[in-house]
């Protein structure tokens, strides 16, 4: 095995830089922690591995390496590294590593699964955690069991470990034991979002239909109902019991809702300063088209299209290309013919935008225009 990193310093060293060799060189090293190491989306915490490293990266070659004398192992807030690679996407790393480390929790109650779907769902990687019964035993099951398409949570089928209360049992996903706790139904957290509102969120439907007839016409503490923070899933059973609460086009654009954004039609063209997009930089003149393409709402960017395709923003990012950094490919199809070959201030078109985050539909689809070949990069265009 020759190094492959031009000669690592230490065991951590060659788990960052993925060098096989090195790992095996410096091998009397593992069980070591170290205090300074930050990895992306996880708070400094004290006690990481280079096992945890490795993973992190998507190292698979070191996670074999170091697994057998660090998998188990937990930093100062109780992660692991089978949590590191699911939240990174590392499908390879996690089938090494969910043998070994699957059930543990950390210091929320976390499973790996869950992590799997921060900041968005890894569909690989949840897939592989999902197959371990220990590892559905995690907050927000209810919505990684929606997003993922598997059977429901049921008391009927023992598939359900009990909950203790309607919390509890929303966030598990079982609709018999939601229906035993429903005298529970009204209560809101500091946000004013009651259970209808989460379960609507999550894509839920069966826990929707219910908890409809104890919560419907709740409101947020923003003034926002069920049906405004619904999935696409559950927008149409929420829509024949609840009116629509948003308040202008960006709010409707943001939910998902085509009542909204034909009933806020003639807002459309305006743009807002302050509009956070994550993964791009908080940049001025966004419009709702943007928003809804990013959020993957195809119905509302259907209807916006047509006023709003071809703006940019602070930076120049279109709609096209919010979409295309998300994966949304519904959106991009509606978007490409208005907005193809357009680029930000760097010189980077939707395809660019799409292959940052390896949506490889997207990029499959863009390619089918010329305009979206690459042009040189940190060049200022002047619109």
């Amino acid at each position: 095995m020759q190094c492959t990193c031009g000669g690592a310093f230490d065991l951590f060293d060659a788990a960052e830089n993925g060098c096989e060799a090195c790992c095996m060189r410096f091998l009397a090293e593992a069980g070591k922690t170290r205090d300074d190491v930050q990895f992306d989306g996880w708070h400094d915490r004290r006690h990481r591995t280079a096992l945890m490293v490795a993973a992190n990266y998507g190292h698979a070659g070191c996670v074999r390496v170091l697994a057998e004398k660090e998998a188990g192992m937990q930093d100062e807030y109780r992660n692991t590294a089978l949590m590191a690679a699911a939240q990174k996407g590392h499908p390879e790393c996690v089938k090494i590593l969910a043998p070994l480390e699957k059930g543990l929790k950390n210091n929320d109650g976390w499973t790996a699964l869950y992590f799997s779907m921060l900041p968005e769902l890894s569909r690989d990687c949840a897939e592989l955690l999902w197959k371990h019964p220990e590892e559905r035993y995690t907050f927000r099951l209810a919505e990684i069991r929606a997003k993922l398409g598997t059977s429901p949570v049921s008391c009927k089928e023992g598939t359900c470990p009990g909950a203790s209360g309607l919390v509890d049992a929303v966030t598990l996903g079982c609709p018999q034991c939601a229906e035993k706790f429903l005298s529970e139904a009204g209560r809101r957290d500091g946000r004013g979002m009651s259970c209808l509102m989460y379960v609507a969120k999550w894509g839920c439907a069966d826990l929707v239909k219910v908890l409809l007839e104890k919560e419907k016409g709740l409101r947020d503490a923003n003034g926002h109902n069920a049906r405004w923070h619904a999935a696409a899933e559950c927008k149409g059973i929420l829509a024949k019991a609840e009116e629509c609460s948003c308040k202008d086009l960006f709010e409707a654009a943001e939910s998902g809702c085509e009542e909204g954004c034909r009933k806020f039609a003639s807002e459309a063209g305006k743009t807002r300063d302050g509009v956070h997009i994550i993964n791009l930089a908080d940049a001025g003149a966004r419009t709702a088209l943007m928003v809804a393409a990013f959020n993957g709402h195809a119905g509302c960017v259907r209807l916006l299209a047509d006023k709003e395709a071809g703006k940019r923003d602070g930076i120049g990012v279109t709609a096209l290309m919010s979409a295309a950094l998300k994966g949304h490919l519904e959106c991009v199809k509606i978007l490409a013919p208005l907005e193809k070959g357009m680029a930000d201030r760097g010189g980077r078109k939707a395809k660019y935008y799409a292959s940052q985050l390896h949506r490889q539909d997207c990029c499959d689809y863009l390619s089918r225009f010329p305009e979206e070949e690459e042009a040189p990069r940190n060049v200022f265009y002047n619109w």
